[in-house]
This record gives structure tokens, sequence and C-alpha cells, in this order.
């Protein structure tokens, strides 16, 4: 699924890179990175169903996921989901 995932997110406007990769001492933890051109086209992939899908991928983990967004002016986590998916504005507040 991760695979599909990262062929349509590289396909998709704004996509500079997405990567998965798996962590040598622990084969059951992955990391997905991703680079985005603007904060705009980054809201738009969270609010698209890909994205839907790839928490839906996410989901599935045994353990609770870290998620962190590293963006030029802050760092953020599940509250950036869910200002993107809503729709709100994509400024977060602190």
């Amino acid at each position: 699924m991760l695979r599909i995932l990262q062929g349509r997110a590289t396909a998709r406007a704004g996509c500079l890179a997405f990567h998965v990769s798996q962590d040598v001492a622990d084969p059951n933890m992955l990391t997905v990175a991703e680079r985005w051109a603007t904060k705009e086209a980054l809201a738009a992939h969270v609010r698209s169903a890909d994205y839907k899908l790839l928490l839906a991928v996410i989901d599935t983990a045994a353990a609770p996921p870290e998620i962190c967004f590293d963006t030029t002016d802050r760092i953020g986590g599940l509250e950036v989901i869910r200002t993107m998916r809503s729709g709100q504005s994509t400024e977060v507040a602190d």
C-alpha cells in the first residue's frame, strides 16, 4: 500500500519527495518522509483521499505512531493533520 501511495503522491503537483524506509534495528518500524514545495501543496495532499488511505495504514501499526511535521516556521503533529483536513487555514496555531 505504501508503494502505491508513494507513486501517487510523487505524481501530485508540489510533491518534491516521498520516501519509505525500514528501520535496520527494528524491521517493524517504518518511516514515511515527504517533502512538499509549498504549505498549500502539503495541505491539499493531507486533505486528499490518498492521505486518508495513508492514515488508515498508520492506524494498523502495532504501536502508536510518532507523527512530526517539520516546516520552515514550526513543527507540528496530529494537530496539523486535523487543521488541514478540516479545510481551515494552513496556518496552525502554536
